[in-house]
């Protein structure tokens, strides 16, 4: 019919049980990933999280068995209960949030985040360091030598990411 519509969050269960998605790319006019959203989608391997992400909700990624990695944008305030639980081959974490979102000891229960690295910010290292549930993976280290400057719009986000030697 003409109309063009902007999405603004994955709704609660939207692929859960997909069991032959592989990967996903989350448009920059998402803020919300929804409970359930992607639970027991056991293929999964990678996903693209959007600049503009604040919240992704309780056992978003339940069951996701085949991510080995990934990103969560510096936006995101809040990470629910058992969002990250049983992904079993997660490995890394990087977490660009220079403030700590909020996530329970349930947030990753059932993966093995003693044996992952969480990547974080050089300036929040401390924080995340000693405070649960961060501070139960096997290895923190800092993003160094990198900022990001995000330039935000209803339908696109640009990402720079400059060394101290020049820009890439």
């Amino acid at each position: 019919d003409g109309v063009t519509y902007t999405v603004t969050g994955i709704a609660d269960n939207a692929f859960s049980g997909c069991k032959s998605l592989t990967s996903v790319s989350i448009p920059a006019s998402v803020t919300t990933i929804g409970k359930n959203a992607f639970s027991g989608c056991e293929r999964l391997s990678a996903i693209t999280l959007p600049a503009n992400l604040t919240t992704i909700g309780e056992k978003a990624f339940f069951d996701c068995k085949a991510i080995p990695a990934i990103a969560i944008p510096a936006s995101v305030t809040s990470i629910g209960d058992f969002a990250l639980s049983n992904c079993s081959v997660l490995t890394e974490f990087w977490c660009y949030a220079e403030a700590l979102p909020s996530a329970s000891a349930d947030t990753f229960d059932g993966t093995d985040i003693g044996a992952a690295t969480l990547y974080v910010p050089k300036a929040s290292l401390t924080l995340y360091k000693t405070r649960a549930p961060w501070s139960g993976f096997g290895s923190i280290v800092p993003i160094e030598g990198y900022t990001t400057y995000n330039i935000n719009d209803e339908m696109a986000s640009l990402s720079i990411a400059s060394e101290e030697s020049g820009i890439s």
